[in-house]
């Protein structure tokens, strides 16, 4: 848990409409690039004011540490994130973080398994850039509605193996990301892969399904949740964990071990 809360005033260097309802902003703070590790999230007040008065949770998408730029992936969904498509270059957005605890990145594995379905792909570009930095073999399952939802990975070139698939088949292979995993766990080693999961609730507990063994790999997964105060106060994003107690999913996660959450409470 942060034991020091932030705020800074971030510069917006751009606000750009990626595909469909979604849009990437870049933002500029060298406290927050520094300070910034795959998995954490940041609290943004969409406005000047206090209406809307909470601000809004955003994984941090990638980041520049030395230009002090970072990347945030949005999807335009109710009258903040509408709010946040009218901002531009220079305006100034008030923000709180680097929050919550992130993935871990190094350790004597050799192979990354990612896992990332719709928005859930917004941690995965940091992600794959500390993996790759740390020497990791990455492949990449990346599962969305159809092609208007589809994020763009090829500036990672032949640096990861990457498998797209689609629920219309509009792009990549027809079906769910899920029903490419038991392929991918088939071929893993449990004493050379990690697994990494960014994506809904549902998706999760599939793959915990699939991962029962416990010679299985070793699986972290971040998880989605309303916050207010994203500090650990409101206590109003706890998650049921497998001891029948909780955590909270802002101070606590938003990062887990999957063996340890009960989706079934």
């Amino acid at each position: 848990m942060n034991k020091t809360i932030l705020i800074h005033k971030c510069p917006i260097i751009d606000n750009l409409h990626i595909t469909s309802n979604i849009y990437k902003m870049r933002f500029k703070s060298l406290d927050i690039a520094l300070q910034s590790y795959p998995g954490q999230f940041l609290q943004l007040r969409v406005t000047n004011n206090l209406d809307p008065f909470l601000r809004r949770p955003f994984s941090i998408s990638r980041v520049d540490k030395k230009q002090g730029i970072i990347h945030i992936l949005y999807k335009k969904i109710g009258r903040g994130t509408s709010i946040m498509t009218r901002l531009k270059k220079d305006d100034i957005i008030d923000i709180v973080g680097p929050l919550g605890n992130g993935f871990k990145t190094t350790g004597d594995f050799t192979q990354a398994l990612i896992v990332a379905g719709g928005m859930g792909c917004a941690p995965v570009f940091f992600l794959i850039d500390e993996l790759l930095k740390n020497g990791k073999e990455i492949n990449l399952l990346f599962g969305v509605k159809s092609i208007k939802q589809l994020i763009d990975f090829n500036k990672f070139g032949d640096l990861l193996n990457l498998t797209i698939c689609s629920e219309d088949g509009s792009c990549g292979k027809k079906g769910l990301v899920t029903d490419l995993i038991m392929e991918s766990l088939h071929d893993a080693s449990q004493s050379s892969t990690y697994g990494y999961a960014c994506g809904p609730n549902s998706m999760y507990k599939q793959i915990q399904n699939l991962n029962s063994n416990s010679d299985s790999i070793y699986w972290q997964v971040s998880l989605e949740s309303s916050m207010a105060c994203a500090t650990g106060v409101c206590q109003g994003c706890a998650i049921k964990m497998k001891t029948n107690n909780y955590k909270l999913v802002c101070s606590e996660g938003p990062v887990f071990n999957l063996r340890e959450i009960n989706f079934n409470g």
